[in-house]
């Protein structure tokens, strides 16, 4: 589910499409995988707000849109190869530049 989320959000991107909904549900499918209810209800609960302020603040331009592809990928690739700590270092640097977006406002 988490790879299917990845391709889909890369497929919009390199197509110009909007892919809010599609970056939030790689997020998504994360929280799912992990078996973690609490965090799988959290990001439930969170998700639509996100997307509203997402797409009304235009947080994510074309550039971070693409650069998000290679993040999703690393995030993927560390799950994948089951490194919890690597997944983690690599899930802060996708976030960096929403902190400093968010911090900033």
């Amino acid at each position: 589910l988490i790879r299917e989320a990845l391709e889909a959000y890369e497929e919009k991107v390199v197509n110009g499409e909007d892919a809010v909904q599609e970056d939030l549900l790689f997020h998504l499918a994360i929280a799912r995988a992990s078996g973690n209810s609490t965090l799988n209800t959290l990001m439930l609960m969170i998700t639509p707000e996100i997307i509203t302020n997402f797409e009304k603040y235009h947080v994510c331009d074309k550039d971070r849109a693409f650069l998000g592809i290679q993040e999703h990928k690393d995030i993927y690739e560390a799950i994948k190869a089951q490194n919890p700590q690597l997944a983690k270092e690599q899930m802060k640097k996708h976030f960096g530049a929403l902190y400093q977006y968010c911090y900033n406002v």
